[in-house]
């Protein structure tokens, strides 16, 4: 098992047949870049136990195989550059606000057209409806995820991961080397000091391109995406798609950072040699979702952009969940249809939504409520969040 990059991509190219990386259309250097940088802070920084090791070696994997027939898939079906993406109804805003609660009841309305984790990792060849439910990708994709260590019980009762679950959309900026998962669940830092010197709209052009292989053989009236970290690149974001519909969820930051911090430590700590210092996540999600947040709002306060968010307070949407998406199909000129309504309240009646089963408190993280409020007090200020929710 080897992390040499080099070998990784020259492993890739014989398991695939292809080698062809893409060249400048497809932002090459910018992937070869950042896919050598994650190589070798998995291999030097990320601390992981052999297990975990051989689950990023699996990842990493998946990664250049998926990016080489991406690439084939676009050269053999040229037609998939003129798929139009339009409108997408995306959500974003702070983490652990709701966002997975609204995505997976948006994704009952059966014209909502909602990625699913399986397709995003393993993009080629573009799904097709009829054999969507049954496709082969999927039991790779939850093996791939298992071997990762995320279906342990510490981990999905913070969050729901699996092949078939309506995931992330970052996840398909993979085939750029991006994405906010990975980051998250190794520790990378000489990776993150590579990204932050790559431009991100690369990976949002990218980004658009995957959609269109996604939908290339099965499509819905709109797509329905979330991410929550896109609401720290909205210039990015509305630039590559500039009709985008933006739902930004809100939340009380002292009830995000706990559980935030919670959720990266348990993927780190499932695979890791070393103990996973809660204290340093929770203080840096602070500083930078506060700076991130602050920029949103100076961004949102631009001519024009109004008229492309709706927002949603975390505790609305516990409180009454179809008035919330009536009121965000209002705001987008989106009908409502009976059977989408119905399909929602049988989700909503049902086990299957998820909810965090733990509870975890700032102190723990040695922050203080008054300290987070005063970090985000602009944000607070200029929402008018509830902090009890």
């Amino acid at each position: 098992m080897t992390f040499n990059s080099d070998q990784l991509l020259a492993d890739a190219e014989q398991a695939t047949g292809l080698s062809d990386w893409g060249g400048e259309q497809y932002f090459e250097h910018s992937f070869r870049t950042l896919f050598s940088a994650m190589a070798l802070s998995v291999a030097t920084e990320s601390g992981l136990n052999a297990q975990g090791l051989h689950g990023a070696h699996l990842r990493l994997q998946a990664m250049a195989q998926a990016r080489l027939q991406f690439v084939d898939d676009r050269k053999q079906n040229p037609d998939i550059a003129t798929e139009e993406i339009k409108a997408p109804l995306i959500i974003l805003g702070l983490p652990r606000a709701g966002s997975t609660f609204l995505h997976s009841l948006l994704a009952c309305d059966p014209d909502n057209r909602h990625p699913q984790t399986w397709e995003m990792m393993l993009p080629s060849p573009p799904p097709q409806q009829d054999s969507y439910a049954t496709d082969p990708r999927i039991d790779r994709a939850q093996a791939i995820l298992n071997a990762m260590g995320l279906d342990r019980p510490e981990i999905t009762a913070l969050h729901p991961f699996g092949a078939r679950q309506p995931e992330e959309c970052h996840l398909l900026m993979e085939l750029m080397g991006l994405g906010d998962n990975l980051p998250a669940l190794w520790r990378m830092p000489t990776f993150n000091k590579v990204r932050a010197t790559i431009d991100l709209r690369e990976g949002y052009i990218l980004h658009r391109m995957a959609l269109q292989n996604l939908q290339y053989r099965y499509k819905g009236k709109r797509w329905v995406l979330k991410n929550p970290g896109h609401v720290f690149y909205l210039e990015h974001l509305l630039a590559v798609y500039p009709d985008a519909q933006l739902v930004q969820t809100h939340r009380d930051p002292a009830k995000v950072i706990p559980s935030v911090t919670a959720l990266i430590q348990a993927m780190r700590q499932a695979n890791s040699e070393h103990t996973v210092a809660g204290e340093k996540i929770a203080l840096g999600n602070m500083k930078a979702f506060a700076a991130g947040l602050g920029q949103a709002i100076e961004f949102r306060q631009t001519a024009g952009m109004e008229n492309h968010f709706h927002d949603v307070h975390f505790d609305q949407l516990i409180e009454d969940p179809l008035g919330v998406v009536a009121a965000i199909y209002d705001q987008f000129g989106i009908s409502l249809s009976e059977i989408a309504i119905k399909n929602m309240r049988q989700w909503l009646a049902s086990e299957n939504k998820h909810q965090a089963k733990t509870r975890y408190t700032l102190q723990q993280y040695g922050l203080q409520e008054d300290q987070v409020h005063q970090a985000f007090a602009k944000y607070l200020n200029h929402y008018r969040i509830k902090t009890s929710a």
